[in-house]
């Protein structure tokens, strides 16, 4: 009993269910009102119509009234037969006491089976029990002579009556039909406008229970809602793949950074075991051959948890930042390793921006390392720092007279792990995460970064950040 109850209020909690329910209902509520329009309608004019065939029957015996020695019961009856034989004439003095009558009047209306219909708007109304429905009226005459009375017309309403039902026999047979035949329209033109939702629906019940990241839903050609609905979900569903893709690539990236240095402190753990206690130079080669490692192997952790931060925007703290403040905080910490190289300054004191002072000093603190890993004792370093105006941001820029970036490369130089020259960046201790780092900071605080490089010249490394109550727009260079 469950079962089947479930299954039905499953099935009317659907949409189909709804809008065929709800369509139907519309429907009806239309059609009833449509047949009452109609009934009231044709009920008015055919009651209306009575109403002045009485009006013109008053009308004549009035005018005949006014002869001399009138002849009432020869006036009612050529007045009535033959062409208002369903009418019925009365003619009565000042008492009430009747003096003339239609053939059927005092069987009809002088009988205990006639009595008035007792509501205000159908006081005209009588019924007999035997021949129905009547409408009558009265209206006063007066004589030359002074004798006066009232005339009173009664119309049997039969004929209305069996049309009225007629038609309202018609309306309700018509009104089924067109309900039952509506419903099956309305039935199928809802199933076929749902379908693309439906084929939506299904396509992600299949996508949940599949590992296949590339299947997407279909996009239908209408109506525009669901067609936007389904290309903004497929626009999801490719951001997830491409996320989940480079989650992929970093963690196996990672798992081959990190193998390298381990494989080497093994490799050195197994040397000493055999020759360390008895050669103290494999000992102090070992040693330092560790160290090398381990501290390789803790900048790589560090960095890989700096680049897990970098991608969390949340936890970025928004602030009016001086960005001299943050470039000279960088030299000061990087001092120690300038090794006789020059950094010359062209930077513009005022210059502010919105957005975390840590994290755009580790902006700056990776670019300027870069630079100096790849600039020679001797040579130089330029910082710049300006607003643009056009552009309505403020341009950050470090050059070195490094070896350059060959124009293949520069598209990939911001993956995590890329290194263009693998045998350098070990020996400099580079990991390949720095320059990922920096483009995820810049990307939280809605700016870009650029490079500029020549092979043998050197590199610059441009970021652009929004000025406050500013955005930017990268160059479609």
């Amino acid at each position: 009993m469950k079962q089947p109850l479930r299954k039905y209020v499953k099935r009317t909690n659907t949409l189909m269910y709804r809008f065929t329910i709800w369509y139907v209902l519309s429907l009806l509520f239309v059609t009833i009102m449509i047949g009452l329009i109609i009934i009231v309608t044709v009920s008015y004019l055919l009651f209306n119509n009575t109403r002045h065939e009485i009006k013109v029957i008053q009308d004549k015996l009035l005018l005949a009234s006014k002869e001399k020695n009138v002849d009432w019961q020869e006036a009612i009856d050529s007045l009535l037969y033959p062409n208002y034989g369903n009418y019925y004439v009365k003619v009565s003095n000042a008492n009430g006491k009747g003096l003339y009558y239609s053939h059927g009047w005092k069987r009809t209306f002088e009988s205990n089976h006639t009595e008035a219909v007792q509501k205000n708007w159908l006081k005209q109304i009588l019924w007999n029990k035997d021949r129905g429905l009547f409408l009558a009226s009265s209206t006063p005459w007066t004589q030359k002579n002074g004798e006066m009375g009232t005339i009173h017309v009664a119309a049997q309403l039969n004929n209305i009556t069996d049309f009225l039902t007629v038609l309202i026999k018609i309306l309700l047979f018509a009104a089924a039909f067109g309900i039952f035949m509506g419903s099956l329209l309305i039935y199928f033109l809802t199933k076929r406008n749902i379908r693309p939702l439906i084929e939506i629906t299904n396509s992600v019940s299949l996508m949940r229970d599949s590992s296949d990241l590339k299947k997407r839903v279909p996009v239908p050609k209408e109506p525009t809602e669901l067609t936007e609905l389904s290309t903004v979900f497929n626009t999801l569903l490719d951001k997830l793949e491409d996320q989940f893709e480079r989650e992929k690539s970093f963690v196996a990236n990672a798992s081959h950074e990190l193998k390298t240095p381990i494989t080497a402190l093994r490799g050195h753990l197994n040397l000493l075991k055999r020759w360390g206690k008895h050669n103290p130079k494999v000992l102090k080669q070992s040693l330092q051959a560790m160290d090398i490692e381990g501290e390789h192997m803790q900048r790589l952790v560090h960095q890989l948890l700096k680049l897990a931060q970098s991608t969390n925007p949340i936890g970025i703290t928004r602030q009016q930042v001086r960005v001299e403040s943050v470039i000279a905080d960088s030299i000061k910490q990087l001092k120690p390793i300038l090794n006789n190289k020059k950094i010359i300054m062209n930077v513009n004191s005022s210059v502010e921006v919105i957005g975390d002072p840590n994290q755009l000093r580790q902006v700056t603190n990776i670019l300027l390392e870069n630079a100096l890993k790849y600039t020679n004792e001797g040579d130089t370093i330029e910082i710049y720092l300006s607003e643009s105006r056009d552009k309505d941001c403020a341009v950050f820029s470090v050059s070195d007279t490094g070896i350059g970036i060959p124009t293949g490369e520069k598209s990939r130089i911001f993956e995590r792990f890329y290194r263009i020259d693998k045998a350098r960046s070990r020996k400099t201790g580079g990991t390949g995460l720095g320059l990922a780092i920096a483009k995820e900071i810049v990307d939280n605080h809605n700016g870009y970064i650029e490079v500029d490089s020549t092979i043998g010249i050197g590199s610059k490394f441009s970021v652009f950040l929004p000025l406050p109550g500013g955005t930017t727009e990268k160059n479609s260079e």
